[in-house]
C-alpha cells in the first residue's frame, strides 16, 4: 500500500504522464521498499516488475521533481566490460574522470563525451 505522500505523487504523475496506473503504482511500491540512499536501476525494475526500461526511466526522471529520486552516474568500460566503483553525484564531476580505474582505457570521446556514462537513480525519499 502506498504512503499518503506516494499516493499524492501517483495522482500527479498520472495527470502528466502517459503510463498505466498499475505500472506506476508497482514502481512506487518498489521504491517505497528501498532504503534511503540506496540505488534503483531501471533494468532491475524491468526484470522484477515487467515494466519497460523506457517507461521506468520516464517515471524515475519525473520522480526527481518530487525529490524522491536523484540521478547519479557511473562510468562503463567497454574493454573491461565493467562499471566504475565510484558513483558520481554530479555530471560535472565526470569531467575530471576520463579513464577506466581498472585498465586505464580512455573513456572520453570529443564527439560524444558522455558515451561511457551510465545513469542510475538514488533514493532520496521513500514515502
Amino acid at each position: 500500500m502506498l504512503s499518503d505522500t506516494f499516493q499524492t505523487i501517483l495522482m500527479k504523475i498520472l495527470n502528466n504522464l502517459e503510463i498505466d496506473s498499475n505500472k506506476l503504482k508497482r514502481i512506487l511500491e518498489y521504491i517505497q521498499t528501498k532504503p534511503k540512499e540506496s540505488y534503483v536501476y531501471p533494468e532491475v525494475v524491468e526484470e522484477k516488475l515487467g515494466i519497460s526500461i523506457s517507461e521506468c526511466i520516464k517515471v524515475f526522471v519525473y520522480l526527481e521533481k518530487f525529490d524522491v529520486l536523484k540521478q547519479v552516474y557511473k562510468l562503463y568500460c567497454p574493454k573491461c566490460k565493467d562499471f566504475s566503483s565510484k558513483i558520481y553525484e554530479d555530471i560535472n564531476d565526470l569531467e575530471e574522470e576520463n579513464e577506466c580505474e581498472i585498465c586505464g582505457k580512455e573513456l572520453f570521446e570529443e564527439e560524444n563525451p558522455y558515451k561511457y556514462v551510465v545513469i542510475y537513480f538514488k533514493v532520496i525519499s521513500n514515502g
